[in-house]
């Protein structure tokens, strides 16, 4: 959404959140400011955000607004699909839907509105409807398998090379702006790494590695002592790119966090490498906002919260 940013920058949730969470955004900043003045607040997705997350958005806005009617008298339009992404519970099954904000009683003072038709599939019943299907459980059952696999069509399976085939150029010879719309989605952090470095390798250009000095954050003395470099090397936590980052010139690359929204600097903007220096790399952006501006970005210190981790990993 141009010009947006996410839930937990613009109300400033915390991470992760829990049943106790409460917004850090101070009642004297400008961004509480703007929440005040704000006469309307669109939350897309908002299927992603837990129960948790719309309570401390509730507490926040009735904090802020001095009113303690529900999201502080506030009109709020959210956007969502309940077939489509729900909130990541690590190794969740029913916590899943526990977590949902189904499961908040503030959904059902939202008015609920249905669309019926999808734009972007016009065209393309058949797509249409087998999507549908999908999200509404409704596709048969493959023998001999689990209750939840789904048989991929074959006209949707593509068994040549993936990159050559979203790309039918050559991807050096493409112009930036037509490159910038080419996204291919992997499930995983490692399979991303993996297309990433076959993309890297395909265009012209000396490569460059950046190492990132990493180290932990823990109160346990054995977490200090059991954590050697080369260990915290290997590991790759969600929202963080990998100790060994390589990268070229003319490469697109998407800026991780929030940098600078007025600047159009959020999280998911792309980026085009100008020029590589020691502790900074020269872009250019290239995503909707502020097409065209050229940006220096410095060595940025990381240390996201993973649960899958016994503590925090700070790399820079």
């Amino acid at each position: 959404m141009k010009g947006g940013r996410t839930a937990h920058s613009g109300f400033k949730l915390p991470v992760p959140l829990l049943d106790t969470s409460v917004s850090s955004m101070r009642p004297t900043s400008p961004e509480a400011d703007k929440l005040r003045q704000a006469v309307l607040i669109i939350i897309d997705q908002i299927t992603m955000l837990t129960k948790d997350g719309l309570r401390c958005i509730d507490s926040l806005l009735r904090h802020l607004m001095n009113n303690d009617k529900p999201l502080g008298g506030k009109v709020i339009i959210i956007g969502c699909d309940f077939r489509q992404t729900l909130p990541v519970v690590p190794r969740g099954t029913r916590a899943v839907i526990e977590s949902c904000i189904k499961s908040n009683s503030l959904w059902s003072k939202f008015t609920h509105l249905s669309l019926t038709t999808n734009i972007r599939c016009a065209g393309q019943t058949e797509h249409n409807m087998w999507l549908l299907n999908i999200g509404s459980g409704n596709l048969p059952v493959i023998s001999g398998l689990p209750c939840d696999s789904i048989e991929i069509p074959q006209q949707m399976v593509l068994e040549e090379n993936l990159i050559e085939a979203i790309c039918s150029e050559n991807l050096n010879d493409m112009e930036v702006e037509e490159l910038a719309k080419h996204v291919i989605l992997a499930p995983t952090n490692k399979k991303t790494l993996e297309m990433n470095r076959s993309i890297i390798a395909k265009l012209h250009g000396q490569p460059r590695t950046f190492y990132s000095p990493d180290s932990i954050i823990s109160e346990k003395k054995n977490d200090l002592q059991n954590s050697p470099p080369e260990f915290l090397a290997d590991l790759t936590p969600s929202g963080m790119p990998p100790h060994a980052l390589m990268l070229k010139k003319g490469v697109i690359v998407m800026l991780l966090r929030n940098l600078n929204p007025k600047q159009g600097l959020c999280n998911g903007t792309c980026l085009l490498i100008t020029c590589l220096h020691e502790n900074s790399i020269s872009q250019k952006i290239v995503s909707e906002c502020n097409r065209g501006c050229v940006v220096f970005l410095p060595r940025i210190e990381l240390a996201p919260c993973d649960v899958n981790l016994p503590f925090v990993l700070k790399s820079r």
